[in-house]
């Protein structure tokens, strides 16, 4: 178990930068797309305990959250922008 320590914390620290993103978002939609996303990312396919604690497992988590984080960054970088100039021509 020891060996899935350090993608255990990368997980957990993907996990946090995307729920910070979202939390601070103006866009009640990217709020609960995240929440979604994150939700679906940790729903673990296997029912056996000693399966879903695999490094295969963890690999697979810290793939999507590692896509989710990308594509949030992109998307977040967009609505501020939007939210910040409609606030401005308003």
């Amino acid at each position: 178990m020891e060996e899935n320590l350090e993608l255990k914390r990368k997980c957990l620290t993907l996990i946090s930068r995307i729920a910070a993103r979202a939390a601070g978002s103006p866009d009640p939609d990217h709020v609960a797309d995240t929440l979604m996303e994150l939700a679906y990312a940790l729903e673990t396919p296997h029912r056996d305990a000693e399966r879903a604690n695999s490094v295969g497992s963890f690999d697979r988590l810290y793939q999507e959250l590692n896509y989710i984080d990308s594509t949030s960054q992109e998307f977040t970088a967009y609505h501020v922008l939007k939210y910040a100039c409609r606030n401005t021509w308003n």
